[in-house]
């Protein structure tokens, strides 16, 4: 006696087979053609672990940089699969606002003296008497606050200069001043939750291999670790280079989530 299930379980066999290879051609069909176009198609997307996901939004835009952006961070290779941590360098021109507890290896600062207050142990330091200060923090363990109007701390440190003269101790120092307004300032090996910028120009740059042109975008980055410079003397005053594990970009040609 022969049994009809074999050519029934076949015949489903080849029906799943024909849908899978159809569905397959047609996602490559669309990616040749997006990448044939000369323009990126759905410019508003989320890229999760390499991935990128698009909300469907149809938008064309001229800047050939957010096609290479999205093919970039889509790119496995893009991204640490460790730590999931991509390399960045921002120049902009705009001073990130933010005010969080950190470790900082070393913290320099230059200034006018007048009206700066600075506590030493619990000790004002006088500096109404120097046209100029160069301030410099080694092994800073407190609060860091920084925005347009200057930059404080509230901490311990191992070492403290202030120019060219030394305080040292064997016993951590406590620092604290609030919103010296700096003429450029410099966190280095500093890490942050979060750094952000809104409406800046400038330029990004990702794992070495991806430079975007900023018009009045918005920056965030996430789980951020590296060098923080702000040189009121420059036009592109803020400099970040470090890694970050998220990265988002918002404004009216491109609006990216990395994570």
């Amino acid at each position: 006696m022969f049994s009809s299930e074999q050519p029934q379980k076949n015949h489903h066999m080849r029906f799943y087979i024909v849908m899978a290879t159809l569905v397959i051609g047609g996602i490559f069909f669309f990616l040749l053609m997006n990448n044939n176009g000369g323009s990126f198609t759905s410019t508003v997307g989320k890229v999760v672990d390499g991935t990128v996901l698009s909300d469907g939004t149809d938008s064309t835009s001229e800047n050939g940089a957010i096609t290479d952006a999205v093919s970039l961070l889509s790119s496995t290779s893009s991204v640490s699969k460790d730590a999931h941590q991509v390399s960045v360098k921002l120049d902009v021109d705009q001073i990130p606002v933010f005010s969080q507890k950190v470790t900082v290896s070393d913290i320099s600062a230059t200034f006018k003296g007048v009206d700066n207050q600075i506590s030493v142990n619990n000790d004002r330091l006088e500096l109404h008497n120097l046209n100029s200060v160069e301030l410099k923090i080694s092994g800073f363990d407190g609060q860091v606050s920084l925005d347009g109007a200057g930059l404080g701390i509230d901490g311990t440190a191992r070492r403290i200069e202030v120019n060219g003269v030394v305080l040292a101790s064997a016993k951590d120092i406590k620092v604290a001043f609030g919103k010296i307004a700096y003429d450029s300032m410099t966190l280095d090996q500093i890490v942050l939750s979060d750094l952000s910028v809104a409406s800046a120009n400038g330029q990004i740059n990702a794992a070495d291999r991806l430079t975007y042109a900023l018009q009045g975008e918005s920056v965030g980055l996430y789980n951020v670790a590296g060098s923080l410079t702000v040189d009121h003397a420059t036009s592109a005053g803020t400099h970040f280079e470090g890694t970050a594990r998220g990265i988002d970009l918002n404004g009216d040609a491109l609006s990216l989530q990395v994570r």
